[in-house]
């Protein structure tokens, strides 16, 4: 049994997280021995990791000042354990993965980056610093994956020179996310939605990387011309308790055709009211929230960012960041649709997440970039 060490900065919910609970589940029926530590606490998703069968480490750390504790701790786990590869993910955890591996003498180091561009202001100053450190240290693990071609290219331009690279694009549990008529209604009738609404979703949390400003300039395009348009958008800090966010609503004149639904444990059956969602982002590496649209049989309107277009590719519209008309357009397009154009365009959604992104693909995919390492096949 080949014993595979995952690292990362925390297991609250968020892409890399479910990523990674996905990962782990799938190569628990194969020939790998896992572990999986969390270098702050155990967050929501520690729970359904150890379901698995899987044993979870939290190291408690919270700030810069527990960095030694933290790191420490780290060590003590990994020469432990004697891990023939150390998975780290994320900027802080691919960090002391590194020192700790090293120092702990043993174990190939595989990086695992989930993001693409890094604009000013979309992460704290102080990863900003730490990204042009990795960027430094790239050449010294063994590996790093990255889980998009936009990824990869980002990185390299900002100085990342992995010695071996890998994309290993994310891939969905096509069981969870599935058309669903029963889920549909109830999510319908509980948002308080008729046969005749056509529900354009957005699920995100408010950050600016997000950009829902441009969101809301597109809905109000849409609200102008088309009277049956509702906005059901979900996430963490989506709520009317938001004034950022209520601001921007009140400024388009959408009160009374936008739903906020705050963050919510039941994606899979929000994800079935929907007729559209869109994705108004200006950064993106790998966007779960599309993969999962598309997999419930959701056409998607996105922004031109990181392999948004390789995922959607001709079953929605790809539109460019800044043109909150063309969002507009493609939105409309899809809710002028007859009933039969649209059951070809959601069969068509399905088919492509489980011809190009399901959850087995992805899974095989680890498995075999594990077996690649020396002594690992």
């Amino acid at each position: 049994m080949v014993q595979v060490l995952h690292v990362i900065t925390g297991l609250e919910r968020g892409g890399a997280e479910a990523v990674l609970a996905s990962v782990v589940a799938g190569l628990e029926r194969q020939e790998f021995q896992q572990c999986v530590v969390s270098l702050t606490d155990r967050g929501v998703l520690a729970q359904l990791i150890e379901a698995s069968g899987v044993t979870v480490h939290a190291l408690g750390m919270t700030g810069f000042s527990t960095v030694p504790r933290t790191l420490w701790r780290l060590y003590r786990v990994i020469a432990g354990l004697k891990p023939a590869i150390v998975q780290t993910w994320l900027y802080h955890a691919d960090f002391l993965g590194l020192i700790a591996a090293r120092l702990a003498g043993g174990g190939a180091v595989a990086w695992n980056i989930r993001g693409a561009e890094v604009a000013p202001g979309n992460l704290p100053t102080s990863t900003h610093y730490l990204i042009s450190l990795l960027a430094r240290l790239s050449p010294q693990p063994e590996a790093t994956v990255f889980n998009s071609n936009a990824g990869f290219a980002a990185h390299c331009k900002m100085g990342y020179r992995p010695r071996r690279s890998v994309v290993i694009a994310n891939g969905f549990d096509t069981q969870r996310w599935r058309p669903d008529a029963d889920r549909r209604a109830s999510i319908r009738a509980e948002l308080g939605l008729n046969d005749r609404d056509f529900a354009v979703g957005m699920a995100a949390r408010f950050h600016q990387m997000k950009n829902h400003p441009h969101f809301f300039a597109a809905a109000a395009l849409v609200h102008m011309r088309s009277e049956r348009c509702r906005f059901v958008l979900a996430g963490s800090g989506i709520d009317w308790d938001n004034t950022a966010l209520v601001s921007e609503i009140e400024r388009h004149g959408l009160e009374d055709v936008v739903l906020l639904l705050g963050e919510r444990d039941d994606m899979p059956r929000v994800m079935n009211g929907l007729d559209c969602l869109v994705s108004s982002s200006t950064t993106e590496g790998f966007p779960n929230v599309i993969g999962e649209a598309m997999a419930s049989g959701v056409p998607c309107v996105a922004t031109d960012v990181g392999d948004s277009g390789l995922i959607v590719g001709d079953t929605g519209s790809i539109v460019a960041v800044a043109d909150a008309g063309a969002m507009a357009d493609a939105v409309l397009a899809l809710s002028s649709a007859t009933t039969e154009d649209m059951a070809i365009r959601v069969a068509r959604c399905r088919a492509r997440i489980l011809e190009n992104f399901s959850l087995n693909r992805m899974v095989d995919d680890y498995v075999a970039f594990y077996r690649s390492f020396s002594g690992c096949a």
